[in-house]
């Protein structure tokens, strides 16, 4: 490893003096940079302006081939600058950075995250005010839309899947539960130096993603506490840096979350639930295949690399079972405990509040994020994405591979007819099987039409209010009998339900 340590300038002197002066905690602030000339600046400048001054940021270079070093050597003097010989990947290069910390508490952030300027300051006293605390979780926000949930902390369910809590939801609107969360987000979190060291720090083998959800699980099972701080507001590009649609991800999210499942259950806990895993493993390999919402080569290529990260756990289990040993011994909640107190959810499948890591989602828009092009029609198998507002849930499929979404009690969609349109067509394909779904098509907050449906394939055709004609048309679809099917139909799925939609557009 090359270390090549940055000048430092007489502010940061000051500021450590500083800091033994008045008892106040150092932090280790540990940047992981691969190729990330054009989005560091902003990571590193976002830092430089915190309003807590008692800090040293370390940049862990991850062999960059593009002018990163560079930069940092000429406009980032300030930074200790860790050089990695070669590509170790994201999670090993957070680990290089632990072991030049300097300090008790650290804190990670991804190249393409920003940090409000209070950041650093909100997570020393919250961390300072929790003395079981291993790791505290920021809300992030996405870049691009600082109303738009990223994370406020990860959850893990019973099949190794996790996912970001409130992801894609408006702020304002979103109240995460109270309860303990599995892991935070590594784009931006801190963390306690000495029990990073304890649990083992970062899996180096996963590279990316799942170490974040992998190592806050272990913190979990060893009896220390995850903990989520809305006061502490960071802003990330999603997949700026690995890319959302890049193929390998397929791969390496089964690879990952599988190895973290086979390190981190207990025996008692296999013997429930690999019957109901290697189920579902093999049904997402055969709907792979089958998936109207893919082209014949993407159906393909991401059932091998479902099979190729199947093929990897086997040829690694030698080293999983190593890290298995080191888990038992780190033990002190078993997963029934993990589950009593929220750490794991308990359920065995893809969590329906998290996108698919091979299938198109959206963002939550609204009027002012549109772009102004003709659409009369929104089918969920396309990329309508981009006006939908507020309101649905993930993309998914029927039995017979109709793509469509479920609404909440509300969901907002836009479309921009060319010539001015007679009548608005909902079509739908489920609603509450116990009793169907009652409410309203509203149309420019006009309401169009008032239906009921029952659970089955609809279309609902209305004529649109003459006073509610506008260049861009707002619909809304207003449930009143939303319903959880976890209450009604007793099954895992929490999410609040209105009704499933195909298809809406615009007819003259």
């Amino acid at each position: 490893m090359i270390v090549c340590i940055g000048a430092r300038n007489r502010c940061l002197e000051e500021r450590g003096t500083m800091a033994e002066r008045d008892g106040m905690p150092r932090v280790s602030i540990v940047v992981s940079n691969y190729n990330g000339m054009k989005i560091l600046p902003s990571c590193l400048n976002s830092i430089e302006n915190q309003t807590y001054p008692h800090f040293e940021t370390i940049v862990v270079d991850d062999a960059s081939t593009d002018a990163s070093v560079k930069m940092l050597e000429g406009d980032f003097s300030w930074v200790r600058l860790v050089r990695n010989p070669r590509n170790l990947g994201a999670a090993e290069s957070k680990n290089v950075g632990l072991e030049q910390a300097q300090n008790e508490l650290v804190a990670f952030l991804d190249n393409d995250a920003v940090l409000d300027k209070h950041w650093l300051e909100e997570m020393i006293r919250f961390i300072g005010e929790r003395e079981n605390a291993g790791i505290v979780a920021s809300k992030i926000l996405f870049t691009d839309n600082h109303k738009i949930i990223n994370s406020t902390g990860g959850k893990v369910n019973l099949a190794g899947y996790g996912w970001d809590r409130g992801i894609f939801e408006f702020d304002a609107d979103f109240n995460p539960p109270r309860d303990r969360i599995t892991y935070a987000c590594s784009a931006a979190m801190i963390a306690r130096k000495s029990i990073l060291d304890q649990v083992g720090g970062f899996d180096s083998l996963f590279r990316y993603p799942y170490e974040d959800a992998d190592l806050g699980w272990r913190m979990n099972l060893a009896g220390y506490e995850v903990s989520y701080n809305p006061a502490a507001v960071a802003y990330h590009k999603l997949s700026a840096t690995m890319g959302r649609d890049n193929p390998r991800m397929i791969y390496l999210c089964e690879r990952n979350r599988l190895r973290t499942m086979l390190k981190n259950f207990e025996a008692a806990t296999w013997d429930n639930v690999r019957r109901d895993l290697a189920l579902l493993y093999f049904q997402r390999m055969k709907i792979a295949l089958v998936s109207k919402g893919m082209s014949y080569r993407d159906r393909w290529k991401t059932f091998f690399r479902l099979a190729e990260a199947l093929a990897w756990n086997v040829a690694n289990y030698g080293s999983t079972k190593e890290a298995r040993k080191k888990v038992d011994a780190l033990r002190k909640l078993s997963d029934l405990e993990l589950i009593q107190i929220g750490a794991i959810e308990n359920s065995i499948d893809l969590p329906t509040t998290v996108a698919n890591c091979y299938l198109p989602d959206y963002q939550p828009r609204t009027v002012e994020d549109l772009n102004i092009a003709s659409i009369d029609r929104l089918n969920m198998y396309d990329g309508c994405a981009d006006y939908l507002g507020p309101g649905w849930h993930n993309r998914e499929f029927t039995a017979s591979y109709t793509a469509f979404r479920w609404t909440k009690e509300e969901a907002v969609c836009y479309l921009i007819p060319v010539k001015r349109p007679k009548n608005i067509v909902v079509k739908t394909v489920a609603a509450n099987p116990l009793q169907g779904a009652r409410g309203r098509v509203k149309v420019n907050d006009q309401v169009a039409s008032e239906f009921y449906i029952t659970d089955g394939q609809q279309t609902l055709e209305a004529t649109i209010p003459p006073d509610s004609h506008r260049d861009i048309y707002e619909v809304k679809i207003i449930v009143d009998n939303a319903f959880y099917p976890a209450e009604e139909m007793h099954n895992a799925d929490r999410r609040k339900l209105g009704v499933g939609i195909s298809k809406i557009f615009l007819s003259s």
